[in-house]
């Protein structure tokens, strides 16, 4: 199946300027795209609703995905 991420701006300005956060990042990401393949990942997902449906966050400490 073939996934496309989009990211925002500010999501891009943020990661540039918190270097630290960048590798939590991607391998949330990569827990996603197992998660939503079927298999059993322990992730802080959630399906957006309203404006944002069809679109998903995560949630890893204080930041948001």
């Amino acid at each position: 199946m073939k996934w496309t991420l989009e990211y925002s701006k500010n999501a891009v300005s943020f990661v540039e300027n918190n270097k630290s956060v960048e590798n939590t990042i991607l391998l949330e990401i990569k827990k996603l795209i197992q998660k939503l393949e079927g298999k059993v990942i322990n992730i802080n997902l959630k399906k957006l609703s309203g404006e944002w449906k069809g679109y998903y966050r995560i949630r890893k400490g204080k930041i948001r995905i």
